[in-house]
C-alpha cells in the first residue's frame, strides 16, 4: 500500500467551514494562515483549533508525522459551538459521525429513573467523545454526552476515520489507546466509588482531572467543574460534597477564595488520594502492542477482538461465506511481541474493512 507524502507547508486541502450552520467542509485550496493556523513540529500548518486532536493524539503515540496530522484535520468538520449544560451526543445516537472536542469541557453520563445522573466520564480539549457508539448497538445505550461548559465541536465521518487509519495505521493505535485510557479510568473509578471514603474518593478524582489535562498541554490548578458535576461523577450527595470540598479547603488543599476548584497543594493532595498516575500512562503501559494492515487477496472478514484484560487476540468470524468475491482486504493486525500474530488462513484475530 502506498501512502501520498505532502510536503511540509502552508497549503491544506478541505479546511473545514467554521461556520455556525450544519457542518459542510470547504472543499477549496486554502493556507491555513489564512485561517489563523501556526506552525507546528515539521513546519506544517493547520488551522490553531484543531491543535488540541493533534497533541492528544501524538500524546498517545500517533499522527506523529506532520502529513499524519494533516490528513486527520481535512476530514474535520466543525460545528456550530454547544452551549453549557447542551447535549452533544444524544441517547442511543446513531450518527455516521464521531464526536471530538475542540474546546470546553464535557462529559458521559447517563440519567437514571430518579432523575439523577451518573457521570462517567470527564473528556477535555481532543477527546473522541463516543467512540463507544460505533461499537456498540444504538437499542439499550443511555449514555450521553453533554457540555459541563462552552464547547468546540468537531466531526469526523465513521468511513473518513476508518479509511485515515488504513492509510495511517499510527492513527488506528492512538484510538485504541484512548479506549485502553477510558476502560482503565473506569476501574479505578468503581474501585475508588466501592471502596474509599469520600474525602479520598474526591482527591483522587481531582488528581486524575490534573494528569489527565497536564497530558495535553493544559497546566492550570483550576478544575473547570462544579460541585454538583464532583458529586454526579463519585456518587455523593450534593452535601456531602459540599462538606468534602470544604474539608479540604480546611487543609489547605484546596483554595479558599471563591466558588472555584482551585488546588493550591497538590503534593498533599496526591498523598492524601494515594495517587499513583500510570494507569493513565498509556503509551508507557501498551508500549509494546503494534498495529499493522496486512492486504491479503479474497481474505476473509474478520472483527477485531482484543481482551483488555489479557495479553492476548481472538477471533470473531463474520459468517462462513464472507469471502469478498476475491476481491483484496484489508486486514488489522494488533500485534505484541510473545503473541503470535495472524498469517494466512489462520483462525486468529483480525479486523478486516474493505
Amino acid at each position: 500500500m502506498s501512502i501520498a507524502r505532502h510536503a511540509p507547508g502552508v497549503t491544506l486541502l478541505g479546511v473545514c467551514s467554521m461556520f455556525s450552520q450544519g457542518i459542510p467542509a470547504v472543499r477549496a485550496v486554502r493556507t491555513a494562515r489564512e485561517l489563523g493556523g501556526q506552525e507546528c513540529l515539521e513546519g506544517a500548518v493547520w488551522p490553531e483549533a484543531f491543535n488540541p486532536v493533534i497533541r492528544k493524539l501524538r500524546y498517545l503515540g500517533g499522527a506523529q508525522r506532520d502529513s499524519e496530522s494533516e490528513a486527520l484535520v481535512t476530514r474535520i468538520k466543525v460545528k456550530a459551538r454547544a452551549s453549557r449544560g447542551e447535549d452533544i451526543v444524544g441517547p442511543g445516537n446513531a450518527s455516521k459521525y464521531f464526536t471530538v472536542l475542540l474546546d470546553g469541557v464535557a462529559c458521559s453520563y447517563e440519567r437514571l429513573r430518579d432523575g439523577n445522573r451518573q457521570i462517567y466520564a470527564f473528556h477535555y480539549p481532543g477527546d473522541f467523545c463516543d467512540l463507544h457508539q460505533r461499537v456498540l448497538p444504538a437499542t439499550g445505550n443511555e449514555v450521553v454526552v453533554a457540555a459541563l461548559t462552552d464547547c468546540s465541536i468537531g466531526v469526523i465521518d465513521h468511513r473518513d476515520l476508518e479509511q485515515l487509519i488504513v492509510q495511517h495505521p499510527s492513527v488506528g493505535l492512538a484510538l485504541w489507546r484512548a479506549t485502553m485510557l477510558e476502560a482503565s479510568i473506569f476501574r479505578k473509578r468503581l474501585l475508588n466509588i466501592g471502596r474509599q471514603p469520600a474525602l479520598q474518593r474526591v482527591a483522587h478524582l481531582l488528581c486524575e482531572q490534573l494528569a489527565r489535562r497536564e497530558a495535553v498541554g493544559i497546566n492550570n490548578s483550576t478544575i473547570p467543574l462544579t460541585q454538583v458535576d464532583l458529586a454526579d461523577a463519585v456518587g455523593l450527595s450534593i452535601v456531602h460534597i459540599n462538606r468534602t470540598v470544604q474539608e479540604l479547603r480546611r487543609l489547605g488543599i484546596l483554595s479558599a477564595k471563591g466558588r472555584a476548584i482551585e488546588v493550591v497543594d497538590r503534593a498533599e493532595l496526591a498523598t492524601l488520594a494515594s495517587f499513583d498516575g500510570q494507569y493513565l500512562n498509556m503509551p508507557q503501559v501498551l508500549s509494546h502492542w503494534q498495529l499493522s494492515i496486512e492486504t491479503r487477496p479474497g481474505a476473509t472478514k474478520r472483527m477485531l477482538n482484543v481482551s483488555p484484560m489479557a495479553a492476548n487476540i481472538t477471533s470473531t468470524k463474520v459468517g462462513d461465506n464472507a469471502a469478498l468475491d476475491g476481491r483484496d482486504t484489508r486486514i488489522f493486525v494488533l500485534s505484541s511481541p510473545g503473541v503470535q500474530t495472524p498469517t494466512a488462513g489462520a483462525e486468529t484475530a483480525a479486523g478486516a474493512v474493505e
